[in-house]
C-alpha cells in the first residue's frame, strides 16, 4: 500500500549557500495529533484519542500472513483494535525514531508496533508482545516478546516469496495476562531495532532490511487491545513535508535539517514557489496549491461564496490525485455541513459517486462510517492515483 504524497521525487543539486527555512503551513495545521515539539524535522507529536479525526493520520496496510479482518475505531479516548490488520502514521520518517504507547490487552498475545515502508508494506518489522502468530508457523515456543523482520528473502531460491520471517530477538520475561496495562516503546536506529516493555529489552540488526525511510505503527493479529496514547518521536523525511506543503527549518537541529540536495535557482537559492497548481518542482507546489485550496472550503470564517470558489476549482480539476487530499483534510468529518457538502460535492465531481455519503446524516458516527468507505475507494484505485501524482499539472 502506498502513502500518497510520498511519490514526488526530488531533483538533486548540492549547494554550499546557507538553509533557509522552507515556506508552508505548520505541520498542526496537517496532523490532527497534538506537535509538541518541532525542531528542524524532529518532532514529538501525541495522540491521546480524544477525538475521532486522529484516525486520520493513520491508514491501514497488513503485511501479515493472514487475511486483514480488523477493525480500529475510537471509544471513550481510547484507539480499540481487534482482529487482523495494522495501522501506520502517514508521515514518512527517517530511521530515527522512537513510538511509546499505552495499551490494554484484551487478549494477552499478538499485538505490538510495526515498520514498514512508506510505498510498500511487504517487508516490514513487528515488534511483538507475546507472539503466537508466527511461532505456531515456525513451531517455536509461544507467547515470547520479539523484534521480527517480515519479507524476508529465501535463501538460496529464485523466489521473491515475501512469506519469509527472521526473528531479530526473543523473550518471555515479563508475562502478560488478559486485561494488562502496559507502556511499550519501540524503535529504530539505522538498521538497529529495540522494543522495550515492562522492564525487558530486546534488540537486534535488521535481518535483510536496509529501510532508508519507513512509517511506523501499531498492530492486532487474530487479537485485540485498547491504545489509549501514543507518542511519536523522530525525524520526519523532508520530501514527505514538501509533499505536505509543512514548513520546517533546515538549520534548526543538526540531526533535523535537510542535506544539501535540493534543487537550486543559479544564484544558490530554493525557487520561489509559484501558486498556479502547474506543478512546478515536480509537483510540490501544485500539492500545496490544493491543500490551500481545501483549507478555504473548511474554514467557515470565510464567506460561502469563497468556499464555494475553492471547491469548483478542485472540482473542475477532476484530478484523481485530489480525492486522498480530500480525505485527509477531513472534509466529511466535519461538524459544518457546508464542509461536508463541498467536500462530498468535489469528491462526486471527481470519482461520479458518492458512496452512499450523506452529508445531511445528523448522525455523526453514522456520517464517520460512510466517510470510511471512501478510505477503501481509495485503497483500490492507488494505482491510478499514484500514475495520477506522478503526471502532476493539469491534465
Amino acid at each position: 500500500m502506498r502513502l500518497f504524497g510520498t511519490l514526488l521525487i526530488l531533483g538533486m543539486l548540492t549547494s554550499s549557500a546557507p538553509a533557509e527555512p522552507t515556506k508552508g503551513v505548520p505541520l498542526s495545521t496537517v496532523l490532527r495529533g497534538r506537535v509538541e515539539s518541532m525542531e528542524g524535522r524532529r518532532v514529538r507529536v501525541v495522540y491521546d484519542f480524544s477525538s475521532p479525526t486522529h484516525t486520520l493520520d493513520f491508514e491501514e496496510v497488513n503485511p501479515f500472513l493472514a487475511s486483514a479482518a480488523g477493525s480500529w475505531r475510537i471509544e471513550s479516548g481510547a484507539l480499540v483494535a481487534e482482529g487482523v490488520g495494522a495501522l501506520r502514521w502517514r508521515p514518512v520518517l527517517e530511521t530515527d525514531f522512537k513510538v511509546t504507547f499505552k495499551v490494554k490487552l484484551r487478549e494477552p498475545h499478538d499485538v505490538g508496533g510495526i515498520v514498514v515502508e512508506p510505498v510498500m508494506s511487504e517487508r516490514a518489522v513487528i515488534y511483538a508482545i507475546a507472539d503466537r502468530f508466527y511461532s505456531k508457523r515456525d513451531r517455536q515456543r509461544e507467547d515470547a516478546h520479539m523484534i521480527n523482520c517480515l519479507g524476508v528473502k529465501e535463501p538460496f531460491s529464485d523466489s521473491e516469496s515475501q512469506n519469509v520471517f527472521r526473528y531479530v530477538q526473543r523473550k518471555w520475561e515479563p508475562v502478560v495476562s488478559a486485561g494488562a496495562e502496559l507502556t511499550v516503546s519501540f524503535g529504530k536506529s539505522g538498521k538497529q531495532s529495540f522494543l522495550e516493555l515492562g522492564g525487558t529489552r530486546l534488540e537486534g540488526t535488521d535481518i535483510d532490511h536496509d529501510f532508508a525511510k519507513v512509517c511506523a505503527g501499531l498492530y492486532v493479529l487474530e487479537s485485540g487491545a485498547s491504545f489509549t496514547q501514543v507518542t511519536i518521536e523522530g525525524v520526519l523525511d523532508a520530501d514527505w513535508l514538501d509533499s505536505a506543503g509543512v514548513s520546517y527549518d533546515p538549520a534548526a537541529h543538526k540531526d533535523g535539517g535537510r542535506a544539501p540536495e535540493r534543487p537550486t535557482s543559479p544564484d544558490g537559492r530554493r525557487p520561489e514557489p509559484r501558486d498556479d497548481g502547474t506543478g512546478d518542482r515536480d509537483g510540490v507546489d501544485e500539492m500545496v496549491r490544493v491543500r490551500s485550496l481545501l483549507r478555504k472550503v473548511k474554514n467557515t470564517d470565510l464567506p460561502d461564496a469563497d468556499r464555494e470558489k475553492a471547491a469548483e476549482e478542485i472540482r473542475t480539476r477532476k484530478r484523481i490525485a485530489d480525492v486522498p487530499q480530500i480525505m485527509m483534510e477531513g472534509l466529511l468529518y466535519e461538524d459544518d455541513e457546508t464542509t461536508r457538502r463541498l467536500g462530498i460535492d468535489m469528491l462526486k465531481a471527481i470519482t461520479g459517486t458518492t458512496l452512499r455519503y450523506n452529508y445531511r446524516e445528523k448522525d455523526s458516527g453514522d456520517r464517520n462510517k460512510a466517510a470510511g468507505e471512501w478510505w477503501t475507494w481509495i485503497t483500490k484505485f492507488r494505482t491510478k492515483i499514484d500514475r495520477d501524482m506522478e503526471k502532476g499539472g493539469a491534465r
